[in-house]
């Protein structure tokens, strides 16, 4: 079952064979079926880092990377079960994210220029409805 925090490793439809590994940073309950997902990359130069992430930060980050809110996508976690059901070697479901991985992504969210509208809105009412209660800006 997908739900905020969820990871996979997946490719991109222009490019399958190039793994990355997404991030659910939305809960799809709340947001009629779909879920925001982004995917982190190797940090180089020019790579927007709203957040980076270090080894430890999640078990599948072995170097310095950035999570790629260019790439930010609103998608039917049905389309992503089916992927994995019809495609097993295309996504693989990984370690979940704890809490605490997720709102820095959502706030890298806040602060990202690559992010499209519609996600930018539904990171927004995510990381509000998951930040402890007096932690909000």
């Amino acid at each position: 079952m997908i739900k905020l925090g969820t990871t996979f490793w997946g490719g991109f439809p222009d490019d399958p064979d190039r793994r990355h590994l997404w991030f659910v940073i939305s809960d799809p309950d709340s947001n009629h079926g779909l879920a925001v997902i982004v995917n982190m990359t190797t940090y180089r130069a020019g790579s927007e880092d709203c957040c980076v992430l270090q080894p430890g930060d999640h078990p599948a980050v072995k170097h310095e990377s950035v999570i790629n809110y260019l790439r930010a996508r609103n998608v039917p976690v049905a389309s992503i079960e089916k992927a994995h059901k019809s495609q097993p070697d295309c996504i693989v479901f990984a370690e979940t994210a704890d809490l605490k991985l997720i709102i820095r992504i959502l706030e890298g969210a806040q602060k990202s220029k690559r992010i499209n509208a519609e996600c930018r809105a539904i990171a927004d009412r995510e990381l509000k409805r998951c930040q402890p209660s007096g932690e909000e800006d």
